[in-house]
């Protein structure tokens, strides 16, 4: 004997686009980011009293140092709020490396936060564009870092005016819509690069036509 069996009709609402910016805004913690950039420039980042936005900041990009080296890192980053427009990557590199120790990601955390028109050193960024540092000194080192960042302005520049990056921008548009303010093109770039994860898409490197120089 067969068993009739009732199929059940479930009526969903589902919006697609709302779906997706949710995922995306989880995985990017864009509420996150727009704290940080609603907040930073309120505060005395150099006063320990403004411990939570360090938190905030410490956790978003993954700062793992010790006290003397935040202390330091954080009155750097209040000291060049007053030059925001004007810093460059150059100057906060030499202010937070101590020693032999140069921290390229971390001054551009810093200059990005400040000019959010400038693009984030990362590991994912640099092994998709095949940037390496050359040099055996720290001063051939901290050259070849400098000369790699500016490598990657350009990049982004080249990218954002060509047709897949503009097509890319409007995408990211489309889905997120303008909720936050902060982002800018530059970082809607540096956050689709973070999104290829390990896939290590070589498209964005072959339509550039980046090339190691020596």
């Amino acid at each position: 004997m067969y068993r009739k069996v009732e199929i059940i009709q479930m009526q969903i609402q589902l919006n697609g686009e709302q779906a997706l910016a949710a995922a995306i805004e989880e995985y990017y913690q864009l509420p996150k980011y727009q704290y940080i950039m609603d907040n930073i420039f309120r505060v005395d980042l150099s006063g320990e009293e403004n411990e939570i936005i360090r938190k905030y900041f410490n956790g978003y990009y993954n700062i793992r140092r010790n006290n003397d080296w935040l202390n330091n890192y954080y009155k750097v980053f209040e000291k060049k709020k007053v030059r925001a427009n004007v810093v460059t990557f150059e100057e906060i590199l030499e202010e937070i490396s101590l020693g032999n120790m140069l921290e390229p990601s971390y001054a551009s955390k810093m200059l990005a936060t400040l000019n959010p028109e400038k693009p984030i050193w990362d590991s994912r960024v640099k092994s998709i564009l095949e940037f390496n540092i050359q040099g055996n000194t720290r001063e051939k080192k901290k050259k070849s870092i400098i000369n790699i960042y500016y490598r990657i302005e350009e990049t982004y520049k080249s990218y954002l005016e060509s047709a897949e990056g503009i097509r890319n921008i409007e995408l990211f548009d489309r889905i997120i819509g303008y909720k936050y303010p902060s982002l800018s093109k530059i970082r809607k770039l540096d956050f689709m690069i973070w999104g290829l994860g390990a896939l290590r898409e070589d498209t964005f490197v072959k339509m550039l036509e980046v090339k190691q120089r020596n």
